[in-house]
């Protein structure tokens, strides 16, 4: 959600300042939970959590190397899982995440192809997973790579969905994310304006949506 999203949320009986304090206290602080919003009155934030959730993926396991790279298996409110890569690298950070749940793209070295495609990831659910591995290293700055599982580029359109956030002060420091195949037809097929201007690298900050509470 971006600032007109979160005003919309909470309604015209707040006034807007409460959206940018939220908005930064989600992405910036690093909120836990809308109920430990501070910088809310406690009625604000009760109501919120009781109506939201953060809608974040949960780690379903956790494995580390000797150098510090942590690897996540992240299950996705539907049960699905995908994988997310953290790899320390002195001043900042590089996060490796997934596009997709499985990949249509048979690359024969790769294990994920064995999987098939069972479905995209919501740009939520893309940004989701910077937002927990963000949170688990508490890392200011982050190098993102799109190259986990599925193919960046056949997902376009949930990948740079929230392009809007390019242009507004940085939340975390996501630098670039690159594709490895980059099918021209995909990019031509794209009713995204510019979009062509977004691969194979290009600057990327995003964030996951409100789930609101007992919906699918």
């Amino acid at each position: 959600m971006d600032l007109a999203d979160l005003r919309e949320t909470l309604g015209p009986g707040q006034p807007d300042y409460r959206a940018k304090q939220l908005y930064e206290a989600i992405y910036r602080g690093q909120a836990p939970g809308l109920a430990r919003v501070s910088t809310l009155p406690a009625a604000l934030r009760q109501d919120l959590a009781e109506r939201y959730s953060m809608g974040l993926p949960e780690i379903a396991r956790r494995y580390e190397s000797t150098d510090g790279t942590r690897r996540y298996l992240l299950r996705l409110e539907d049960g699905r899982t995908v994988e997310t890569v953290l790899m320390p690298e002195g001043r900042r950070d590089t996060i490796c995440i997934s596009s997709q749940v499985g990949c249509a793209v048979d690359c024969r070295f790769c294990m994920t192809a064995l999987l098939g495609l069972e479905r995209n990831l919501t740009a939520g659910e893309i940004v989701g997973q910077v937002l927990v591995a963000a949170r688990e290293k508490q890392a200011a700055r982050l190098n993102i790579v799109m190259m986990g599982q599925g193919e960046p580029l056949l997902n376009l359109e949930n990948v740079i969905k929230p392009r809007a956030f390019c242009s507004t002060p940085p939340v975390l420091d996501y630098r670039r994310a690159a594709s490895r195949f980059p099918p021209p037809e995909s990019l031509r097929a794209s009713p995204i304006s510019g979009a062509s201007r977004c691969a194979p690298s290009w600057p990327f900050r995003s964030t996951p949506p409100l789930r609101r509470c007992g919906s699918g």
